[in-house]
């Protein structure tokens, strides 16, 4: 019944995947106490069910334009030793404007997210951030697949990234020659977003953890917050030159 309960929470595209993490976290809590189908659980799983349910409820209204203008779109990720998440955001759509209002802030576009299963409990936490950097690409993939449908801007015209806060991932993303010992999987999620990124010109960018908007997201916490971050403010932040990022036509790429 608890499983059933938390089930009616109901966000196809992710909009908002830290409700979803914080289920799955509690649900995990309460089968790793392996109850008897036809036991009672513990009152404390009962207390966390109200709690979350209370913490959507309670939280402020959110509101989201009807439309994104995914021309440029930043796809943030991050990884707890619990749990992952990947969200995209874009700003509204401008309509006739010339160009994106640049004090305006970012909503969510796409999202998703989940638990580590229990052969993944064992993973460094290096493995687990380029896990997610993997999960992070198939996301952009897939809403690219989906914008080209709707409306395919001429090459070059998009601004896209992924925004991680695992510089060790993205060391290991810029080096093909890494000396580190990598495992077989590993080395696959690496060749497969090396190889979406140079077909794309997308770029991997370091951020710091607090600048995260995953970080939340991959820790299940609640209540939701408005959405604050302010186009201008990313639009700044990669205009720098981050002490780390990965760009397919950076030279210093090895």
């Amino acid at each position: 019944m608890l499983s059933s309960a938390y089930g009616k929470w109901y966000d196809p595209i992710g909009l908002f995947p830290a409700v979803a993490t914080r289920a799955r976290m509690n649900l995990r809590e309460a089968y790793n106490e392996d109850p008897a189908w036809d036991s009672p659980i513990d009152p404390k799983h009962t207390k966390a069910f109200i709690k979350w349910c209370r913490s959507v409820d309670d939280g402020p209204r959110i509101a989201l334009p009807r439309a994104l203008d995914a021309k440029e779109l930043f796809m943030y990720c991050d990884s707890s030793n619990s749990a992952w998440a990947c969200q995209a955001f874009c700003p509204a759509y401008a309509g006739n404007d010339t160009g994106t209002h640049s004090d305006e802030v970012i909503y969510p576009l796409r999202g998703t997210g989940s638990v580590y299963g229990v052969a993944m409990t064992s993973w460094s936490i290096p493995k687990k951030e380029l896990y997610c950097l993997y999960k992070a690409c198939e996301l952009m993939l897939s809403i690219d697949a989906i914008v080209n449908k709707q409306k395919k801007e001429p090459k070059g015209q998009r601004s896209w990234c992924i925004l991680s806060d695992s510089a060790i991932a993205i060391y290991r993303l810029k080096a093909k020659n890494f000396k580190c010992q990598l495992t077989p999987l590993e080395t696959r999620w690496l060749e497969f977003i090396r190889e979406a990124c140079v077909k794309k010109g997308w770029k991997v960018v370091h951020v710091q953890s607090e600048r995260n908007l995953a970080d939340a997201p991959s820790r299940g916490l609640l209540p939701l917050s408005p959405f604050e971050v302010k186009l201008s403010e990313v639009r700044q932040m990669l205009s720098g030159t981050p002490v780390v990022q990965y760009c397919p036509d950076d030279p210093d790429t090895t």
